[in-house]
């Protein structure tokens, strides 16, 4: 049964998001960060940890973007989320096929 919780900043179920960074060659990272919510009408807060290639990413490119994962792309948010950037140097390559 759907219940209303009305108006409130908060996203329930919490999505999945996908954060993405260029590194200093310019070769795209992503992962999935499963902590994120609404903090407030035009913010978001997000917990990622240090040792990923992304948040690598962010600190030397101060530049990042936000997706939210949806139905049609499970497997590709999925496999952002298992693959790290740190041992695959360039895994959206891999993941495309490419």
């Amino acid at each position: 049964m759907r219940k209303s919780l009305g108006p409130k900043p908060i996203i329930y179920p919490m999505p999945v998001l996908i954060i993405s960074a260029y590194d200093e060659n310019d070769v795209p990272n992503a992962m999935n960060a499963a902590w994120g919510t609404i903090c407030d009408t035009s913010k978001i807060a997000i917990v990622l940890s240090h040792d990923h290639k992304t948040v690598k990413n962010i600190f030397l490119k101060k530049a990042f973007t936000v997706s939210i994962a949806d139905k049609e792309n499970v497997i590709p948010a999925d496999f952002v989320g298992i693959v790290s950037g740190n041992n695959e140097p360039d895994k959206m390559k891999k993941r495309a096929g490419v």
